[in-house]
């Protein structure tokens, strides 16, 4: 047996253990990373190598190209993932966000259709209420600088109650049940505790991922 061969060969234990690496790293403080993001990559490729068929790491890679900025890259990858059905609901929550964050106003088309699948994780569903909510406060802040009056969006006080309906446990700490869909192998959203909703901003969305 060659050298290559044992080192594709390692243990799903070793594979686990590097998946929460990286889903600390990039996830958990999202979309600020816990380690240098050039780390993170090359921590990604080998494991494209060690698991060339575990699509979930190819949202990782999304991920990573979210903290770098590379939002044309970031859409290209989820967008791939949608049309083969893979890492769903998750990979269509990060194409949501992810068009919103760079001015498309696809993400609206988007969140429709993810808002309407059978299969929506509670996650899945608050990342895009958060990202619907975040675009409605913009606007309201724009009205209110125009009219002097602010009206709080009925989106931020569905993303209040949606939040407000998990128990406390899991308003702290996500049960392993997560954006990509039940039956992912690489783990479930992480909840960093609820900031308060006057504001969204990019960090708030880190609640709502746990990958």
């Amino acid at each position: 047996m060659n050298a290559k061969t044992e080192y594709k060969q390692c243990s799903h234990e070793l594979i686990g253990g590097l998946i929460e690496i990286v889903r600390m790293a990039v996830i958990d403080q999202f979309p600020s990373p816990r380690l240098d993001v050039a780390d993170v990559s090359a921590l990604l490729d080998a494991m494209h190598v060690l698991r060339p068929t575990l699509t979930e790491l190819n949202l990782f890679d999304g991920f990573v190209h979210v903290v770098r900025g590379e939002w044309h890259d970031a859409i290209a990858l989820f967008s791939t993932l949608v049309s083969q059905d893979r890492c769903m609901p998750g990979s269509r929550a990060m194409l949501v966000y992810c068009l919103s964050a760079s001015g498309n106003s696809d993400w609206k088309i988007e969140a429709e259709q993810l808002l309407h699948q059978d299969k929506l994780t509670p996650e899945a569903r608050s990342l895009v209420y958060a990202v619907i909510a975040r675009n409605d406060m913009e606007k309201a802040r724009e009205d209110a600088y125009a009219t002097g009056e602010f009206n709080e969006p009925e989106s931020l006080k569905r993303l209040r109650d949606d939040y407000a309906s998990y128990p406390i446990h899991q308003r702290e700490s996500r049960t392993r049940h997560d954006v990509l869909g039940p039956h992912s192998a690489s783990g479930a959203p992480q909840e960093t505790g609820m900031q308060p909703m006057e504001t969204i901003t990019n960090s708030d969305y880190s609640q709502y991922l746990r990958l």
